[in-house]
Parts: C-alpha cells; structure tokens; sequence
C-alpha cells in the first residue's frame, strides 16, 4: 500500500457523481473534499497535492461486496478450481496431477465442481478418486460450498463409515448397502473440515495479503465478511495493527460466535476499515444441492430441502443478536426458508431501522417481498447465480422460475438490495455480477432469462445495488457508496464509462486504479 498523500486531486476525467459529471475531484486525508471542474479542483488541492491526469478515464465509487467469505476466497486462490469442469474424468485429471505435485499423505483440496455441468450426469463419489489419488485425503467442495466430496482415506481419517449417523443438519449420502459414497451435504462436511490441517499462520497471512489484493485489481474496496471465526477476526486485527489493512471490512461472525462478536466489537471501538456489524445464521442450503428449503418439492426431485436451524435455536439466536445491537443476516435461499426466518424476524420484533438482512432470497413471491418490506429487510442477493444455476427452470419448474432471482420486482417493492458475489462460490469480477443482473443471462442463452424478463434491471439500478445498496447493508450509507463532497474518499478508475457500452461488453472494463480511504492501494496504468 502506497503512503497516505495528504491532498489528492483527480484531474481531466469523468467523474460519476450524483451530482453529475464532472472532470476533477479532491481527496484530502481520507475524505473527498470537492467534485468539480479542473480550475477549481487545483486550486482547493493546493501546490503540494498530488495531481493525477486521469486522461479521460472514468472515476466511479469503490465496489461493495456485501457477502462473501474473505479468507475461504483468500485460501481458495491456492485449491484447484474446478469451475466449469465438464466431466468426471476431467475432474479426475486434475485430482491426479495435484497429487503427483504434493505427493502422499498430503491433502488435496479443492471447490468449483458442479455435477449438472459433466457428461457422466451422476454425482462423483469416493470411488472417482481413489483411483488417482488413493494415498492422499481429498476434499472437494462443490460450486455452491454446501456439499462435498471426499475420498476414501478422507473419511477413514474422519472415522465416517456405515454406521455413522447423519448429523443434526447434514446428510452423509449412501449407496444402496449404506455405504458412505463420499457425497456430504451441509454440517457433515463438518466431520472432515475439522480433521484437516490447519495452516500456519504465515501461510494464513500470506493467503489474506493475496486475496486483498485480487479483490482491490477488481475495484471492491469494501467487503462484508459472513461466517467470519474468532480466528479469521484476529487475523485481520492483526494486519490491521501492524501493516495497515487496505480494504475495509465489515464482519457477520457466524452464530457459533456471538459472544466473542460482542466482546471484540466493544474493544475495537469505532474503525471505519475493520468494522464487527453482525451475526451470520445458516437457515437453509443450495439449490444446487437440492438442500434449500422450498415451501414444495423440487420439479426434479421428491424432497423439499432442509430447514438447517430449529425455529427455536433461531429465535434465540436473534434476540440475542438484537439485545447487543448487532445485525442478523440469515442465509434464506428457499422460499419456505425465507418465510421462517421472516416469521422469526416478526416474533422477535424487528424493526426497519435495525436493518436485519436474507441473504440470497433466491426463490421468492410477492407475499414474500411484501412482508420483507414490511419488516425493513435488506435483500444481499448474488446475481451471478443467475447464469451458474443455469438448470434453475428445471430445478424449481417454469411456474416458480418467474420469482428466482426477481431483483427488479424487490426494488418495486421498496426493499433495498445489496449485490455480492458470496466468493468464493461466484467470481469476485464485479461485472460479470453487474452484467447477469442487467441481462439475466440472455447473451449465454440462460433459460431463467425467457422467463424473467421483466426482472432485468438498467446500468444504474445495478451500479446502485453493488454501491449505495451495499452501503446501506452495513449502515454505511453517509460514509461509502457515493462521489460527495464529504463521503470517504473509496474510488475506481476505470478504462471505459460504462455507461457507454453495450451491456454485453462491460465485462471487458478494466479497473486501472483503486483508492481506499484515500490511499492508493492498487494502480496499473498510473
């Protein structure tokens, strides 16, 4: 990270602001002190300020990510990326070739794999890879993070065999012998997340320095980190401490974590960079997995998903959350999850102001949006899903496709949504997310495209949801989110005006300079 400039002026560019379009700007400290013409801008910046041509290029707020996981994404820039594998022996090749660089007895990992995608049409299992990495446990997460498969020494490791029952929330999946076949859906994951080996914590603070910085390349100057640990936070405090951390943060501990969030939030008092804002809850699973919990069976499966909280373990969890002033954000993909959590929202009491949030709120309907008005809810939603749950029209059938993903019809009903990518399930480039929000997948020939028109939304409702709705998912809105004489002073230099392209070509933008909090954190042209 570059040195704090004390006076910073942007010169010769389009800046986008509320209040218009404009060509200069100037940051003092930390915080943008005007935005304007040239002339002016030079003069209020003074003859010691650091003057930057932009040349024509256009400054836009720093993007927000209003869910993701930041040190899984940081770690997974190290695990083989199985997005977009289209077979199980493709899986397979790749399985082979980490071995043969690790060698024995270390553990492979690795997250991206979706099962519709391959040739084969069925599951892996832990027969699959045995037979390329037989002396190394193997671990691989699928797109949507809430299923897994592992191989044989995996489970022998984790002492999973047929007589294992299913813990409370997971399904350890069986052949017809009731032999594990290495598929683990939700908390049994558990059973061999907890046996793998930690890193160090060098290897833990390298894998965060990394992450920070693809994120800040791709313009997200803020993230809000859900199902953070004790662990994750005093890594962050850490470089907080002693280097300075570069992007702002905003922390969702998981729930099993409640009290040391209260604990550590009292502590760390008022930060605008590493911020403690609330408590992430696990309602239901994936769509992908067919564990989300859906009000009817799924069009091409028997089951309804799974409800992953008792509804009394969530009320409580909430009433302790709003008794510390802390933010609820319950994972709610099905509709029949929503409702629940929506139904314990109401019996707690929420209130508009406190901003409790459902993240995902994939499968909705209009009685589902009104009363997530009523109640004040924040929607953070992940458009990219859009275009990974390509088979969602057969997965929920086309009657209910109408209210996947239904982002227009949410702003129609005065709910204020925040865009993440909820990384690293979905790639952390903000315009592939603005783009599938914009065109629903419709360029890819999406099928959920044919029957969601109506729910596209333009250039400038999308750039809002992943700035000003972002901010005001984290009550950051008088701070972030806006170009305003006055806001934190978190801006992206880009290499084209978006709002000058076809929306099929923003994908091709490029992010030439990030600033956070005044500071230059990334630049590749300047």
């Amino acid at each position: 990270m570059e040195d704090r400039v004390n006076t910073l002026a942007l010169v010769n560019g389009k800046i986008v602001s509320p209040l218009g379009i404009h060509d200069s700007l100037v940051v003092k400290g930390n915080k943008i002190e005007y935005v304007g013409r040239k002339d002016e801008a030079l003069e209020i910046a003074g003859k010691n300020a650091k003057v930057i041509n932009l040349k024509g290029y256009t400054v836009l707020p720093g993007f927000i990510d209003a869910h993701m996981h930041l040190l899984e994404f940081s770690l997974s820039l190290r695990h083989i990326d199985l997005r977009n594998v289209s077979s199980i022996q493709e899986l397979k090749a790749k399985i082979y070739e980490k071995a043969k660089s690790l060698g024995p007895g270390e553990w492979i990992l690795g997250r991206g794999w979706d099962q519709e995608l391959f040739t084969e049409k069925r599951w892996p299992t832990r027969y699959d890879i045995d037979e390329v990495a037989p002396k190394n446990p193997v671990i691989l997460w699928r797109i949507c993070g809430h299923i897994a498969v592992v191989n044989t020494l995996a489970l022998r490791k984790a002492g999973i065999d047929k007589n294992t029952p299913d813990p409370p929330g997971g399904v350890i999946d069986r052949d017809e012998k009731g032999e594990p076949t290495g598929v683990l859906k939700e908390s049994a994951i558990e059973l061999i997340r907890r046996i793998i080996p930690s890193p160090s914590f060098k290897d833990y603070l390298n894998a965060l320095k990394r992450g920070v910085q693809e994120l800040l390349s791709h313009g997200i100057t803020t993230v809000h980190f859900v199902s953070c640990t004790k662990e994750a936070f005093e890594l962050l405090r850490y470089v907080l401490v002693n280097e300075g951390l570069p992007i702002r943060v905003r922390v969702y501990f998981s729930s099993s974590h409640i009290d040391y969030a209260v604990k550590i939030s009292q502590k760390l008092g008022k930060n605008s960079i590493l911020k403690v804002s609330g408590i992430k809850i696990m309602a239901d699973g994936s769509l992908g997995g067919r564990t989300a919990y859906l009000k009817e069976p799924y069009a091409d499966y028997p089951g309804r998903g799974l409800l992953t909280i008792n509804k009394k373990k969530l009320r409580e969890i909430l009433e302790k959350t709003r008794s510390y002033g802390l933010q609820a954000a319950v994972h709610a993909i099905g509709d029949a999850a929503i409702e629940e959590t929506l139904k314990a929202y109401e019996d707690v009491g929420v209130t508009p102001k406190e901003r409790f949030r459902v993240e995902h709120a994939s499968l909705l309907s209009s009685e589902l949006m009104n009363f997530m008005s009523r109640l004040g809810i924040v929607a953070v939603v992940q458009p990219h899903f859009i275009i990974s749950d390509w088979w969602i029209v057969q997965r929920v059938g086309k009657e209910r496709a109408r209210w996947v993903y239904p982002f227009k019809s949410l702003l129609n009903s005065k709910i204020n949504v925040a865009f993440s990518t909820d990384a690293p399930v979905e790639p952390i480039d903000p315009w592939l997310t603005l783009q599938a929000a914009i065109t629903r997948g419709e360029e890819l020939n999406i099928e959920l495209a044919r029957y969601t028109q109506s729910e596209r939304l333009n250039l400038g409702e999308a750039l809002k949801c992943y700035t000003q709705g972002s901010a005001y998912a984290s009550f950051d809105e008088t701070l972030l989110g806006t170009i305003m004489p006055g806001k934190l002073a978190d801006l992206i230099v880009v290499d084209t005006n978006p709002f000058e392209l076809n929306p099929n070509e923003i994908t091709k933008i490029k992010v030439l300079m990030t600033i956070v909090d005044g500071n230059i954190v990334y630049s590749s042209s300047f």
